[in-house]
């Protein structure tokens, strides 16, 4: 877990030509991860389907499984963050 929280900082500092998205992986659908269609896919929806994921996936909820649970938050932060800006969301579309 630190060990990926140190690689996504470094590779998203600030100056870095690299993406978070391509950090996850290069099969990043940011409206596959957090279940969403393409077609419609207003801020309230994005706000609301993130929201409802990062409670179901955040570490603190998932006692157990901290580690893969803490992968699957990201995900769908770095999703999140994709999709809630209107011009980044068309990138995707």
């Amino acid at each position: 877990f630190p060990l990926l929280v140190t690689i996504i900082l470094l590779v998203c500092a600030p100056g870095s030509t690299t993406s978070p998205s391509k950090a996850l992986g290069s099969d990043f659908d940011p409206y596959a991860i957090l279940e969403i269609s393409r077609e419609g896919a207003t801020d309230e929806i994005v706000k609301k389907a993130y929201r409802r994921l990062a409670l179901l996936h955040h570490p603190d909820r998932n006692k157990g499984d901290e580690e893969a649970s803490q992968e699957r938050f990201l995900r769908v932060s770095e999703a999140y963050d994709t999709l809630k800006d209107v011009s980044s969301r068309r990138a995707y579309a």
